[in-house]
């Protein structure tokens, strides 16, 4: 099984921070992270798949407690949607795409976010 790990400097908002801002701010989030998925893909030479799993670790800068469900509604929407728009996968359909463990850990000197991508056989 091929796979590719992605490792985003930045740490995503929480779904409550992007039910709550305006469009425009939800789409600026968006975009930005978007062209860091798409420059780490293209690093990656990542080609176009028909399915993947994701897994993903979220890095904060501090050990603060934090709702798991949170972070990784707004992660795995935003990752889905956004190797959707780049050509990665076709759809952000349970037929395509598909996620394992989403974890919260912690490195005060490098916040990031890492996200494991697997080539996924469709069965």
């Amino acid at each position: 099984m091929t796979t590719w790990l992605l490792q985003i400097p930045m740490t995503p908002y929480s779904a409550n921070h992007l039910l709550r801002c305006h469009w425009t701010e939800r789409k600026k989030i968006m975009d930005l992270w978007c062209y860091a998925i798409w420059a780490r893909v293209n690093e990656a030479r990542i080609p176009p798949q028909n399915a993947v799993m994701l897994e993903a670790t979220i890095y904060f800068k501090d050990k603060r407690k934090r709702d798991l469900d949170n972070f990784a509604f707004s992660l795995q929407k935003i990752t889905q949607d956004c190797l959707q728009r780049i050509g990665i996968i076709p759809d952000d359909t349970p037929d395509h795409v598909s996620w394992g463990k989403v974890s919260l850990d912690s490195d005060k000197g490098n916040p990031r976010t890492e996200i494991l991508i697997s080539h996924h056989s469709l069965s």
